[in-house]
């Protein structure tokens, strides 16, 4: 599977959760390596949470990629 998505044209890291403690967490140790990333925080249109939120790195991806090598099996 690939670790990133497609918007717009672009490649995209997206983290999910519905954790926002995780979610700020997650944005720190991305910053912390120096990636500039954006949180998010959305509606909850389903389930039982009324927020989730989303970690998105849209700038240097192939960088990130390489240096941290996710996987998503």
């Amino acid at each position: 599977m690939v670790p990133y998505t497609i918007d717009r044209g672009y490649k995209m890291v997206i983290f999910s959760t519905v954790i926002g403690n995780l979610a700020k967490d997650v944005l720190d140790i991305f910053n912390s390596i120096k990636f500039k990333a954006n949180l998010y925080k959305i509606r909850n249109k389903t389930g039982n949470r009324d927020f989730k939120y989303q970690v998105r790195l849209s700038r240097n991806v192939e960088q990130f990629l390489n240096l941290v090598k996710p996987d998503k099996s």
